[in-house]
């Protein structure tokens, strides 16, 4: 909720965010599409996310991580 809410306004006092294991998707049905507005998030971000976590594969946190720094060096 806190990504969401970072990516329609910029409070000048946050720093940056860091997620303690990020849901990509409901179990069993992966996708990245949760992940889309945080190219919209203009503070540093840090993804702590474990290898075997079955609502965000490593697979795919690694797309989402590869898009936002794309978007954002547009």
């Amino acid at each position: 909720m806190s990504s969401q809410h970072l990516s329609k306004s910029q409070p000048e006092f946050v720093k940056g965010i860091i997620f303690f294991g990020f849901p990509l998707h409901p179990p069993g049905k992966p996708t990245i599409d949760r992940a889309d507005h945080l190219k919209d998030v203009k503070v540093p971000m840090l993804f702590l996310q474990g290898t075997k976590d079955e609502l965000a594969t490593w697979s795919l946190m690694e797309q989402v991580t590869t898009r936002i720094i794309v978007s954002n060096s547009l």
